[in-house]
């Protein structure tokens, strides 16, 4: 199957060309379209998902142990840095789990 740009999403989805779900007698089936649009979005890549989102938040975990004062000024919430640094804690490792 040929995914171009211009595919609509019945042609994407197992529906004939030019022919809209409603009027196939189907309708709609959401959960039979997120598990195909699963299966396609990650094309096998959770590991690489997984291993980017574990670097962002250990990123992350180290700007709120280390500048607490300028996220906080940046958020625009009180000066609350006690609490930024335990949460940058937790962020760090949480990424080292990823």
């Amino acid at each position: 199957m040929n995914n171009s740009p211009t595919d609509t999403a019945e042609e994407t989805f197992g529906g004939e060309p030019g022919r809209s779900q409603q009027n196939s007698g189907r309708g709609f089936q959401p959960m039979e379209y997120l598990s195909q649009l699963k299966d396609k979005s990650l094309n096998g890549n959770q590991e690489q998902l997984a291993n980017g989102l574990g670097w962002f938040s250990i990123g992350l975990g180290l700007t709120e142990v280390l500048a607490p004062r300028a996220l906080c000024r940046f958020l625009g919430v009180k000066n609350h840095t006690f609490l930024v640094r335990v949460m940058g804690l937790r962020e760090i490792a949480r990424g080292l789990v990823f």
